[in-house]
């Protein structure tokens, strides 16, 4: 079965939408707080901005003219200038008091602390689990085929911006 996949220009919409000022959370925010982290997990929320359902009103303001007719969003679409802040304040209010787990964009990052690396494995398994149970309760799909686990050791990808060299994370230009 194919996808149909709908574009529009939200520019018109963009131009009178409010912001929110919602301070978006960066790598550079979260890792002075993984100093003592051993092992991490890192999860992508599937269709992100789909996971915030829109009011009436809002949804009334996405109505677009196709050929097949007049439709509106009924979730949070991409495009527009306040969805990003929308979707973080959302996913950080979901899940922003669990101990240890970060996110940013639609990446979740579960940090395992311990004195061994056996103790934070079993930290960050601990985590994970009350973080899966979290997202169930919230209806927070994720991608499993995107997960992915690694100790401080690994040369690792955290996002498309950084990258892991000579122990030091430094900007990719």
């Amino acid at each position: 079965m194919e996808k149909l996949r709908i574009c529009i220009d939200p520019q018109p919409l963009n131009t009178a939408l409010m912001r929110e000022h919602y301070k978006l959370p960066t790598l550079d925010d979260v890792l002075p707080k993984l100093a003592n982290a051993k092992i991490f997990s890192r999860l992508d929320v599937r269709e992100a901005y789909w996971h915030v359902k829109l009011d009436k009103e809002s949804s009334d303001l996405t109505t677009m003219i196709t050929p097949f007719g007049r439709y509106r969003w009924a979730r949070l679409p991409f495009g527009l200038k306040v969805s990003s802040e929308i979707f973080q304040r959302k996913l950080t209010e979901a899940l922003g008091d669990i101990e240890g787990v970060f996110t940013i964009a639609d990446d979740i990052i579960v940090a395992g602390c311990g004195r061994t690396n056996e103790e934070a494995l079993i930290d960050n398994d601990r985590k994970l689990k009350k973080l899966f149970q979290r997202c169930n309760d919230h209806n927070i799909l994720l991608n499993e085929e995107k997960k992915r686990s690694w100790t401080n050791r690994d040369h690792v990808s955290w996002s498309p911006y950084y990258k892991r060299r000579d122990k030091k994370l430094t900007m990719l230009k």
